[in-house]
């Protein structure tokens, strides 16, 4: 039950944090320059990479010259409402979600006029980190320059261990 909520809960801010992103009165650019403009179809996503949970057909591939911007966007939102940390209640799973719903949303926003408007190919990633051996969430971007890591509370792109690779259990696009 605590995990519907919790589910809820990430709908309903994804869903006000959006309100302002439509609007564009938040001073956000929406999400020009988010796609290479390159589209991926989810049989080629996952045929390279198995066991991808996907929810659509195509994807656009993201322009990792725009993560660093976007992740300045996404930590003022972040801040707005108070969300300045890690916490129990507000940990790495939750990070790694809003950081990609808030992604596809600006990036909705950015192409609803457009004729084809695939989503951005990014998604979260759960593995088991080799420093601590606990779980951790993050969030892969499928770019120009290969599958990356980002670690949606620093904005920073981490590498993976092939042993931490190959622990990924969960992973969504």
């Amino acid at each position: 039950m605590s995990r519907v909520i919790g589910q809820l809960a990430l709908v309903i801010v994804t869903a006000v944090l959006w309100g302002g992103c439509v609007t564009n009165d938040t001073g956000w650019d929406q999400a020009d320059g988010a796609s290479t403009g390159r589209v991926f179809s989810r049989i080629d996503l996952v045929r390279e990479y198995p066991g991808l949970i996907y929810g659509d057909n195509d994807y656009a591939e993201v322009n990792s010259q725009w993560l660093p911007h976007w992740y300045g966007l996404y930590r003022q939102r972040l801040f707005d409402l108070g969300i300045v940390k890690w916490s129990v209640n507000f940990d790495c799973n939750r990070f790694a979600d809003l950081y990609v719903s808030m992604a596809q949303a600006c990036n909705s926003a950015a192409t609803f006029h457009a004729e084809a408007k695939p989503s951005l190919a990014i998604g979260t990633v759960w593995y088991r980190r080799e420093d601590t051996g606990s779980l951790h969430a993050i969030v892969q971007a499928f770019t120009e320059r290969g599958r990356i890591f980002v670690d949606p509370q620093t904005g920073k792109v981490v590498s993976l261990s092939s042993s931490e690779v190959g622990s990924i259990f969960l992973q969504t696009i």
